[in-house]
């Protein structure tokens, strides 16, 4: 088992040129270069709500816990992300995001 490093709860802010709102309309894009989940479990929050918290987080550089509360619990978002990042979807994320600027 992998010993937790201080990276796993602080992750790098990864540099996303492109507007929040921008963004927020290539998500159905993001989400289908994204597999989709494997198991036909009833979860709390949608993939799209999750990911448009991941991209707040990363273009702002916020803290966790100080998602607005518009966005699914910060927890969630936390261990998505960390899954993610680990699969390489951030970085297809960030690519992708900034092929978008003009």
């Amino acid at each position: 088992m992998r010993k937790t490093q201080k990276s796993d709860f602080y992750p790098q802010r990864i540099a996303i040129k492109l507007p929040f709102n921008d963004a927020l309309e290539h998500l159905d894009e993001l989400l289908l270069l994204m597999p989709k989940p494997k198991k036909h479990i009833k979860r709390k929050y949608e993939r799209k709500d999750l990911l448009k918290a991941v991209i707040y987080r990363l273009q702002t550089g916020c803290k966790w816990h100080k998602l607005p509360k518009d966005f699914p619990s910060w927890q969630s978002a936390s261990v998505q992300y960390q899954k993610w990042r680990n699969l390489g979807y951030i970085k297809t994320v960030q690519d992708f995001l900034n092929a978008q600027v003009k």
